[in-house]
C-alpha cells in the first residue's frame, strides 16, 4: 500500500521526499553531488557529509513494530573503513558497512542485527532491502532473501523516548561517535512502516526495467 511509504528519496538533483509526506532531507554539512544513477539520478558523497530527516516521528510512531528500507548503492568500498549510511538515534536504526573490518553491510533495528558479507567492494549498482516485522529481521540482495534473524522479544521501534531532539536525530551518511562517514553513491532510498514481502522486494528490484512509480496492495 502506498500509504505505508513514509519517505522516498529519488535523489534526482535534491533530497526531496517524493512520498508526499514532506520528509525532505535537510543539509547539515559536507558536499553532495548528483550523478547518473540506477534510476534517473543518484546522490554521490565523497567527503564527510551529513543530511538529516527533520521530523523522525513522521516515520516511526508509538508502538510501531514494522519497518523496511529499500535502496540502491554503489561504490561502497572496504578501503574507506567503517561507514554509516543512515541511523536513527544511536542504535534504534543503523545501516552500516564494514564495522570491525568485516566487509558486511548490516542493519540494526531495535536491537536486532541482520546483515550480509560481501567478498568484494560494491562497485556496481546493488539493490539492498532490510525488513523488520515484530521480532523477525530479513535482508534481501538484488531481490532475493539472503539472511533472516528471529529475536526473543525485540520490542517496538518506539520505546517512549522524545523524538526530534539532537540526540534522537535521523541522519544520513554519519553516526556521530560510533562510525565513520559513508562515502558512496545512493539511489531510490525508500522507508516503509511495514515489512515488505518477498514479492514486493522483487518488484522494487525490477522497477528500473519497467516504470518508476510503484504501489502495493
Amino acid at each position: 500500500d502506498s500509504t505505508n511509504l513514509k519517505a522516498w528519496y529519488k535523489f534526482d538533483g535534491n533530497g526531496n521526499d517524493s512520498s508526499g509526506n514532506g520528509n525532505h532531507l535537510t543539509y547539515i554539512s559536507g558536499t553532495v553531488s548528483y550523478i547518473s544513477g540506477k534510476i534517473n539520478n543518484a546522490i554521490s558523497v565523497r567527503t564527510d557529509t551529513r543530511l538529516k530527516i527533520p521530523t523522525p516521528s513522521n516515520i516511526i510512531s508509538t508502538g510501531q513494530t514494522q519497518l523496511s528500507f529499500s535502496f540502491w548503492v554503489k561504490n561502497l568500498l572496504y578501503s574507506n573503513g567503517v561507514q554509516t549510511i543512515t541511523r536513527y538515534r544511536s542504535n534504534n536504526v543503523i545501516i552500516r558497512y564494514n564495522y570491525s573490518n568485516s566487509k558486511t553491510l548490516f542493519c540494526i533495528i531495535e536491537g536486532g542485527e541482520v546483515g550480509f558479507y560481501f567478498a568484494n567492494d560494491i562497485t556496481e549498482w546493488t539493490h539492498c532491502c532490510f525488513t523488520c516485522e515484530n521480532d523477525v529481521r530479513k535482508f534481501f540482495l538484488n531481490g532475493v532473501e539472503q539472511t533472516s534473524l528471529t529475536l526473543n522479544g525485540g520490542g517496538t521501534l518506539d520505546d517512549g523516548f522524545t523524538h526530534d531532539t539532537t540526540a534522537n536525530s535521523w541522519e544520513f551518511f554519519n553516526n556521530p561517535g560510533y562510525a565513520g562517514y559513508a562515502k558512496c553513491d545512493l539511489d531510490d532510498f525508500r522507508i516503509y512502516d511495514k515489512a515488505l514481502s518477498a514479492t514486493e522486494v522483487s518488484t522494487l528490484y525490477n522497477i528500473h526495467q519497467t516504470e518508476y512509480s510503484v504501489t502495493f496492495d
